[in-house]
């Protein structure tokens, strides 16, 4: 290889690993976060959730119409699962 291949690569993996090290930091979480995602809420703490278009609902009823309404699963079929892009 010559100089100025070797210099280039240098330079891009110096780079590389410097946006690394500032990037880690900020896309990490602190101890307390992280322990506060991990506990359990009970869904009538949480309160309302905004739906969009649906408007304001409360996980409770979330919860409970879920628990009502399961979704239909037929015996021995095999959910289609759809990856779709842009």
């Amino acid at each position: 290889m010559d100089k100025a291949s070797l210099i280039f690569c240098s330079a891009v993996l110096s780079a590389s690993l410097a946006v690394a090290a500032l990037a880690i930091p900020m896309a990490s979480v602190s101890d307390k976060t992280l322990a506060k995602s991990n506990a359990v809420v009970d869904s009538e703490k949480v309160g309302m959730m905004d739906l969009g278009s649906f408007g304001k609902v409360s996980v409770k009823d979330l919860t409970d119409y879920y628990m009502e309404n399961p979704p239909v699963v037929t015996a021995g079929a095999v959910r289609k699962v759809r990856f779709e892009g842009c």
